[in-house]
C-alpha cells in the first residue's frame, strides 16, 4: 500500500515538473525566482565589474573621495549600496543603507555612477537585469596627532 502511494505521488510530482518545464521560452522558471518574486531572478552567472574583484577593489581606492564633513568629524562607517545591473550592463542606484551619515552614502552612490558598465548576469546564456548590493567601507586612518591616552579624539579639537 506505502509503495503505490509512494509511486503515485512520484508520478504526479514528474508530470507537473514536466509541465512546468514545458512552459514559454521568454518566461523565468520558478526555481530561478527568489521567494517567487520576478524581480529578483537566480543567474546561472552573476554579474561582474570588467576585469574581476580586484579590478573593482582598485577602482574603489581610486576613487572613493573620502567627505570632508565626515573626515573632520570623524565619521567612518559602512554603506550598503544596492544597484541593478541591466542587460546591457549599465548601474541604476536602486537604494543606500547603512551609516547614518548622509555625506557617506551620498558619496557612495556618487562612486557607483561613475562605475563602467558591468557584465551582466545571464540566466540560460542570455543576459538578465539582477540587482547587486555592494559594501562601501569609509574607514579613516589612524593619525598619532589626534591620539591622547589610547582615546581617538575628533579631529576638531586639535585643529589650528
Amino acid at each position: 500500500m506505502n509503495a503505490k502511494i509512494l509511486l503515485s505521488t512520484f508520478v504526479a510530482l514528474l508530470t507537473i515538473c514536466s509541465v512546468n518545464a514545458q512552459g514559454p521560452v521568454n518566461e523565468v522558471s520558478q526555481d530561478t525566482l527568489m521567494n517567487g518574486d520576478p524581480r529578483y531572478v537566480i543567474p546561472d552567472e552573476i554579474p561582474s565589474f570588467p576585469g574581476g574583484q580586484k579590478k573593482l577593489e582598485r577602482f574603489i581606492r581610486k576613487n572613493l573621495r573620502y567627505p570632508q564633513g565626515a573626515e573632520f568629524r570623524n565619521v567612518s562607517g559602512r554603506v550598503f549600496v544596492s544597484f541593478w545591473v541591466d542587460v546591457d550592463g549599465s548601474l541604476t542606484v536602486d537604494r543606500c543603507n547603512g551609516s547614518k551619515d548622509p555625506s557617506l552614502r551620498k558619496e557612495a552612490v556618487r562612486l557607483i555612477g561613475q562605475m563602467p558598465k558591468w557584465e551582466p548576469a545571464t540566466l540560460d546564456g542570455a543576459p538578465v537585469k539582477v540587482l547587486v548590493t555592494l559594501p562601501i567601507n569609509f574607514i579613516l586612518p589612524p593619525n598619532p596627532d589626534f591620539q591622547d591616552n589610547g582615546i581617538q579624539r575628533p579631529p576638531y579639537l586639535f585643529r589650528n
